[in-house]
């Protein structure tokens, strides 16, 4: 079988390149989501069950994405408004766990939410600011997510002390961005001593309001060690 591994590999910043559509992350006051840069949320080696050249790029990036009432997510299914949603296809409730394993920071152009265009994206502030036009800090958070039911089985890449974990990738922009990127990059420096994939973190779709517009942010907190056994299974599937 096809093993995985986390890669930090860099992109080339391009002007009006077409990305791979994302998922629509959480609406928040002023917020215009984008489409993502097809960085796949793994790589893969050959396996003699392949034939032909297959990379990272071919496969399905599952996205986890929070039910809001903007977007489509919800419009078969209303009861994942204000919960955590896996690929489209599980619903997870309104609280997970979750092993953050790799961050990604990137900027894009801020475009008509909903409109046509697509954003420019780049690698680095100096060149967003070259394009003389606004932009706003993007971050690609790919983790492992606590499965539990035996509906999330079909996704699982770890299986620990009656738990299972999947790989998916949560993007987040506006107001999201320092409830997540802001929190882990604090942590890391402090109790996750320098390592992601060491600790635990619960993270709770929270209601927020602005007027009358409202929508569900996430909210982290702390919740413990990773334990060493999952540690090394992290490091030798993910090289992480």
């Amino acid at each position: 079988m096809a093993t995985v591994s986390y890669t930090k590999a860099a992109q080339s910043a391009a002007p009006k390149q077409a990305p791979a559509p994302e998922p629509a992350p959480e609406p928040a006051p002023q917020a215009n989501p984008g489409p993502a840069p097809s960085t796949a949320v793994a790589t893969m080696s050959q396996s003699p069950q392949l034939q032909g050249e297959f990379t990272a790029r071919d496969m399905a990036i599952p996205y986890l994405q929070l039910g809001q009432k903007a977007g489509t997510l919800c419009d078969d299914h209303p009861e994942w408004l204000g919960k955590w949603v896996y690929d489209k296809a599980l619903c997870l409730g309104d609280t997970i766990s979750v092993i953050v394993c790799r961050l990604k920071k990137r900027y894009e152009e801020v475009t008509e939410f909903g409109g046509p265009d697509i954003p420019q994206q780049w690698e680095t502030e100096a060149a967003a600011k070259a394009a003389n036009v606004e932009f706003r800090d993007v971050c690609e958070i790919d983790l492992l997510v606590e499965v539990t039911s035996e509906d999330g089985e079909q996704f699982a890449m770890f299986e620990t002390s009656g738990k299972s974990y999947a790989p998916a990738r949560y993007v987040v922009r506006s107001t999201a961005l320092g409830k997540t990127m802001g929190v882990i990059l604090k942590d890391l420096a402090g109790w996750l001593k320098n390592d992601l994939a060491s600790g635990f973190y619960s993270i709770v779709a929270e209601k927020r309001t602005n007027g009358s517009n409202s929508w569900f942010g996430p909210k982290l907190t702390a919740a413990g060690k990773v334990s060493e056994p999952l540690r090394a299974q992290i490091r030798e599937k993910l090289s992480v």
